[in-house]
């Protein structure tokens, strides 16, 4: 049976100054006054988001009645009830005295978070690899995912344009030279950043893609990466390293970071969104098109492409080799658990580093069954409270059951360091190691990715 609540809101009287109890309030400020008046009686905190409300029924029934009464009486007095949450007040009141009163069955019918919680204990992505037992099999989930994965992003319909690069700068740094350039990913709109290109190293070289952190510093972006900024010196500059060992080093800024800089990223979210589009999205988009960009250069080898990131890199990682076939060999650093140890542990990343709707595809494991049988590292931190530990164990074993069906187990590494949220340099060894492993000139062919032109889905 539902119990409801039923309030009778109290007649309004033409004049406001006959009411037998507010006849008082004349002004806004009265009505401010008489608002505090009612928070302090109630004991509702000092604000709305360190909110009280009363633990009774009984008295919960009764804040709701006097603050009815207060926003009905307002309505007579112009002016009088702006800027005040009563409302905001009463949706809380309202919300906890039906959490309270409603039977388990009402609340399983009636409220959204108990119906979400119920349908996502059940969950299971439209794309699980759970069940997949052969290659074939996989093959065709892989272009399913890839196609619904580029139409969440929301650019599967955006053709590949020419990338029309301008390189402004060109600096010799010794062992190497910095071009300052820039690419136009979306028509009009060019995506700043750096290419590095190491000396007195047979060419064709292998190439990697740099990509940078979040850590709440908008300012740095892609010079963090190759040394030019940051607060991390011998942490997060790997660029400057990886192209010390020979490599091609591409590092971008990524949407609000660095030259595209813009610290307001949920406003941002707002106004993607209501397009079909979000500021992840485009960062990924970007990504995609920088691996084109390398393809066009004579210095690459394009059959040895790879990508690196911590963090928010890790993100850009996880879908850039998930996406882009083209991607020999990834490390993520300090990103992978599975969604859903992400919701029950309520950790809400930025709008740059959440996808929204992923997880109606794809569960985290599904993500990189996408990127085998190519070579992976995967690093987290031990004590990293960013990035829940079961989540990882759990996605690990699921990434080394797909990479058995593919008899490619060599090519799955990971690892937990002794580490919260961080690369260590001592680490950076260890990575870089690695990934020499996989370029080597005499590692087998069959370790490398063939170079298909990219299925966004869309025949573009």
């Amino acid at each position: 049976m539902i119990f409801v609540l039923a309030v009778t809101p109290t007649a309004a009287a033409k004049d406001p100054s006959t009411h037998p109890t507010l006849g008082h309030i004349r002004t806004p400020a009265d009505a401010r006054a008489e608002m505090v008046r009612l928070v302090n009686k109630f004991d509702l905190g000092q604000s709305m988001d360190q909110s009280k409300v009363p633990a009774e029924v009984q008295v919960l029934k009764k804040a709701i009645d006097e603050f009815q009464t207060l926003r009905d009486h307002l309505q007579n007095i112009p002016g009088a009830g702006l800027n005040l949450p009563i409302d905001r007040w009463l949706d809380l009141f309202y919300y906890h005295y039906r959490s309270k009163t409603y039977s388990a069955t009402d609340r399983a019918a009636y409220l959204p978070a108990t119906i979400v919680e119920k349908q996502l204990a059940t969950w299971k992505p439209l794309y699980s690899y759970a069940s997949i037992k052969t290659k074939k099999a996989k093959q065709q989930q892989d272009k399913l995912l890839r196609r619904a994965l580029h139409h969440l992003i929301g650019y599967d319909n955006e053709p590949h344009r020419p990338l029309n690069p301008v390189i402004s700068k060109r600096v010799d740094c010794g062992n190497h030279w910095r071009e300052h350039l820039t690419i136009e990913t979306l028509p009009g709109e060019r995506v700043p950043g750096y290419l590095l290109l190491p000396k007195k190293v047979p060419l064709p070289a292998p190439a990697v893609i740099a990509l940078h952190q979040h850590a709440g510093e908008h300012r740095f972006g892609a010079d963090e990466i190759i040394g030019l900024a940051g607060n991390q010196p011998q942490a997060q500059t790997y660029g400057s390293e990886l192209v010390s060992r020979g490599y091609v080093v591409l590092a971008l800024d990524a949407l609000t970071f660095g030259q595209r800089i813009d610290i307001n990223e949920n406003a941002l979210e707002d106004k993607m969104l209501i397009i079909g589009r979000q500021p992840l999205g485009r960062i990924i988009w970007d990504d995609l098109r920088s691996v084109q960009y390398l393809l066009e250069r004579p210095e690459v080898d394009p059959r040895r492409i790879a990508c690196i990131g911590h963090s928010l890199g890790g993100t850009r990682s996880t879908y850039l080799a998930a996406m882009e076939p083209r991607i020999a060999a990834v490390a993520i650093l300090c990103y992978i658990s599975d969604f859903d140890s992400y919701r029950r542990e309520r950790i809400d990343p930025p709008p740059t580093t959440r996808l929204l709707g992923v997880f109606r595809y794809a569960e985290m494991s599904d993500l990189l069954a996408l990127i085998a049988p190519r070579p992976l590292f995967v690093l987290n931190g031990k004590w990293d409270r960013t990035v829940p530990l079961n989540g990882f164990q759990r996605t690990m074993t699921a990434t080394e059951q797909t990479y058995r069906l593919l008899q490619a187990t060599e090519a799955l590494h990971h690892e937990l360091m002794p580490e919260h949220h961080a690369f260590p340099p001592r680490y950076h060894t260890i990575v870089f190691d690695w990934l020499d492993s996989k370029f080597h000139p005499k590692a087998p062919l069959s370790m490398l990715a063939p170079t298909p032109p990219p299925d966004n889905g869309s025949g573009n």
